[in-house]
C-alpha cells in the first residue's frame, strides 16, 4: 500500500514532540510487523505505526513499465534486418 519512495505528511505521531504535524519524509520500506520505515525531511529515520500514528500519503513512485514482448517475436532493427529474440538451447544441426 505504500511502496518505497511513498512521499508521506504526518499529522500526529505518537510520543514524539520533536515530529511536528505537516512534517514530510519517504517510505524506505515496510517491515515485517507493517510499520512503515521512514526517512524524514527534518534527518530523522522513525517509523511510523499505521493505526497508531496519523498520516496521509501525498505521492507514490510512478510504475516502472517494463516491456513485454512474445518470445518468438522478431524485432526490425533500422536498417530493416530483422531479429528474433528466442533463443533455444542445445545441439546445433549437423553438429555431430
Amino acid at each position: 500500500m505504500y511502496p518505497k519512495g511513498t512521499h508521506i505528511r504526518l499529522t500526529a505521531m505518537s510520543g514524539e514532540l520533536d515530529m511536528p504535524s505537516g512534517l514530510t519524509g519517504t517510505v524506505d520500506f515496510v517491515d515485517d510487523i507493517g510499520q512503515l520505515q521512514m526517512t524524514w525531511d527534518n534527518g530523522r529515520t522513525l517509523a511510523l505505526v499505521p493505526g497508531e500514528d496519523s498520516f496521509s500519503a501525498i505521492s507514490q513512485p510512478k510504475p516502472v513499465q517494463t516491456r513485454t514482448e512474445k518470445p518468438d517475436a522478431p524485432l526490425i532493427g533500422s536498417n530493416g534486418n530483422i531479429f528474433f529474440t528466442h533463443i533455444k538451447s542445445g545441439r546445433h544441426a549437423g553438429a555431430g
